[in-house]
């Protein structure tokens, strides 16, 4: 008969500042804006394909749509992240003043 082994599970308690999760937000920001632009490259390249080849532009019908969602999530989570990142500078920039009184 197999012993039941149970692993130990440690919990480890982190302490994040404000910073912290400013940088964590700008990151995340940063990354969208990249994604945004790299689907706006790809919508790009398919309108001038189509322009080049108008007889296939039936095909990429479904393809746009797809990114289109991926643009509208990428331009949402991009905004959202902004909003976190000022909202943690600002809560930075609070507790550097109440630390200086």
């Amino acid at each position: 008969m197999p012993k039941n082994n149970q692993s130990k599970k440690i919990c480890v308690k982190r302490n994040y500042t404000n910073r912290d999760l400013l940088d964590l937000a700008s990151l995340a920001e940063s990354d969208m804006e990249w994604m945004h632009t790299a689907l706006s490259e790809v919508q790009l390249k398919i309108k001038q394909i189509k322009a080049e080849h108008p007889s296939i532009e039936h095909h990429f019908n479904r393809l746009e749509k797809v990114l289109e969602m991926y643009v509208y999530l990428a331009e949402n989570r991009q905004q959202y992240h902004s909003d976190e990142a000022e909202k943690y500078e600002l809560e930075s920039e609070i507790n550097k003043k109440v630390a200086i009184l």
